[in-house]
């Protein structure tokens, strides 16, 4: 499918009004700064590019609860960045993000870290 085809898919499939999913689409498409990939096939996107639209499609369902598997995997500093921000501005609006993450980039945003090591298991 192409990128917008899979941002409109969650949407969709909750019944959600054409405009609804127009404006979500592209509101996420200009948040992520990705408009110039809307109409790329998804099979020809860069691993990061994928990660990036993966994250998009999340957000276009806008649900309480987050779970983000390595969310900056792939991507450049700036995307890293970008993701970063987009995670706070979610804790703000009191929605709950869960990340499993190693990157000290992205764990450093969190309120409460769980380590997960083999010896080690802490909670802050």
């Amino acid at each position: 499918p192409i990128v917008e085809h899979e941002l409109a898919f969650g949407p969709e499939n909750l019944k959600l009004p054409r405009e609804e999913i127009r404006a979500r689409i592209e509101n996420t498409l200009l948040l992520l700064d990705i408009s110039r990939l809307r109409d790329h096939e998804t099979s020809t996107l860069s691993f990061g590019q994928k990660k990036i639209v993966a994250l998009a499609a999340l957000l276009t369902l806008s649900p309480q609860i987050y779970l983000l598997d390595e969310p900056g995997a792939g991507l450049s500093s700036d995307n890293i960045k970008k993701v970063k921000e987009i995670i706070l501005n979610l804790a703000r609006e009191s929605r709950i993000v869960f990340i499993a993450d190693h990157n000290s980039e992205i764990l450093e945003i969190s309120n409460r870290t769980i380590n997960l090591g083999k010896k080690n298991h802490v909670c802050n």
